[in-house]
């Protein structure tokens, strides 16, 4: 599984980086790093753009 960030739909809310329970997601352009996310997908669920994208 992937979980990626479609920077076009993105708003730029920050609610994704306010929910991940580990911290896998990088504030500067909202990027998930893969090798710390646990996949819950909190972050997909949480976003109001549906900008993260579960593949």
């Amino acid at each position: 599984m992937i979980i990626k960030v479609d920077q076009s739909k993105c708003s730029g809310c920050k609610k994704c980086i306010e929910i991940c329970p580990v911290n896998a997601i990088e504030e500067d352009i909202v990027s998930i790093d893969m090798s710390r996310c646990i996949k819950c997908r909190s972050c997909a669920v949480s976003c109001p753009s549906k900008a993260i994208v579960i593949k």
